[in-house]
């Protein structure tokens, strides 16, 4: 399982922000944390900027970095959101076969995705 949050070459503060809220929504998964992983998806540059790759380095350590094509990225996610999903700070939940299962807004408490993402886990056998 993955949590994945997109992005570009550089994380403004609303981006910190989210990447923060996810490691700790990561770490509230408890006994289920070791199922799954974090993600940032970096869209429309080859490698973030010096900044966000030091900031990553130094607050976010144990977070992948992984390549995604804009446009692939904008037609699967689209069909997900009404809103921009590389602008939206929507965080995605994939499955260990590559499919979105979840996404969240902004505007989703912690608890709500917490409770969520557990009864998702609980009730799959994959992962």
């Amino acid at each position: 399982w993955q949590l994945l949050y997109l992005g570009g070459p550089t994380c403004d503060e609303a981006c910190q922000q989210r990447l923060y809220f996810l490691r700790q929504l990561h770490t509230r998964l408890a006994k289920d944390t070791d199922r799954v992983q974090r993600a940032y998806v970096l869209t429309g540059a080859e490698e973030v900027d010096a900044a966000t790759a030091m900031w990553l380095k130094e607050q976010q350590p144990d977070l992948r970095v992984i390549h995604g094509d804009t446009a692939t990225a904008s037609a699967v996610l689209k069909r997900t959101a009404t809103t921009d999903p590389l602008a939206g700070h929507y965080i995605y939940v994939m499955d260990p076969v590559g499919n979105i299962m979840l996404y969240f807004t902004p505007d989703h408490d912690a608890a709500a995705i917490l409770k969520d993402l557990k009864k998702l886990l609980a009730s799959s056998g994959l992962g």
